[in-house]
Order: C-alpha cells, then structure tokens, then sequence
C-alpha cells in the first residue's frame, strides 16, 4: 500500500496520511467516470482589447464536498494541475458547491491523455479539445491567430456541449 502526505487547503487543519491502495490505471479510471458524468470538456472564448483568445477548460462540479476531496486528493498524486473554487448557494435553500478546474493548453496537455482511454459518453470532446491543444502547441508562440481548423473545433465543442433541442 502506497501511502502519500496530503495537505488541506485549509491551513488550520493538520496533514493527513491517506492510503491508496488502488494502481494509476483504476485512479484514471475513477477520475474520467466523475468527469463523464459531472464534467465539462470546453473552450472559452474571450476577447482583451482587440485579440480574441480561446482557452481550453476542463471542469467538474460537486455539491458533494467528500466527492470533490477524493477527485482533488487522486489529482495530487498523480500530479495533474488542478484549481478548485468553492461556490456559495445563490439562494438560501441552495447547497455550496466546489468546481475543479484544469485550465489552459499545457496543464490539459498532462491531464487528457490519462483520462480519455477511460472516458465513454464525453470522449468526443475530450478528443476534439486534445486536438486543440497540440494544435496550438505545434505554432511557435500561443499569439498566432487560429486556423480554420481550430475554429472548427471550438464550434463543435460549442455544439456539443449546448443543453435542449
């Protein structure tokens, strides 16, 4: 049994040893089913002063904070950049929820090929937004405007990911 040193984010809390007794392949696995199920494959478009900039984004939500700690603590060690926001309930009656984010072309690079093999209903977007990011990895700076190609990618992405009819 493998045994790692987690710290919390919380800095009055004490760290704590957690046991993983499960091998890297059933770690992916167990990450790709909980982004299956309640994540996000996309690409974000934004725009600073006249340049329009597409950031890839991988993202899970929970109200389930033991279920967001296991996927953050699995992401640790198997060293993937992560960030987790924690979101108040809009309402009285809402839960607080807590998002983990994979952001940006180099930090998804490390995280989707580990998980795709293992993905089953958003395979294709995790596929199309991989592409994308070796695609931009490929030019000499990030500052090269997007191909056709490229552009095509983000409306697929878009569409696929867009609820009702």
């Amino acid at each position: 049994m493998q045994k790692i040193e987690v710290l919390t984010d919380n800095p009055q809390e004490r760290a704590q040893v957690i046991p993983f007794v499960y091998d890297r392949p059933c770690l992916l696995a167990y990450l790709a089913g909980f982004f299956d199920g309640d994540g996000c494959f996309s690409l974000y478009k934004s725009q600073r002063k006249e340049k329009i900039y597409l950031t890839p984004e991988m993202s899970c939500t929970g109200c389930d904070e033991k279920q967001i700690d296991a996927v953050s603590e699995i992401m640790k060690h198997l060293g993937y950049p992560y960030y987790i926001n924690r979101r108040k309930g809009w309402k009285d009656n809402h839960r607080s929820s807590k998002d983990i984010k994979v952001i940006g072309i180099k930090r998804c690079l490390r995280v989707l090929p580990g998980i795709i093999p293992y993905l089953r209903g958003k395979k294709e977007r995790a596929e199309l937004l991989l592409w994308f990011c070796n695609l931009r990895k490929l030019l000499k700076g990030y500052s090269e405007p997007y191909t056709k190609v490229q552009w095509a990618i983000y409306d697929e992405i878009h569409l696929q990911n867009k609820r009702g009819i």
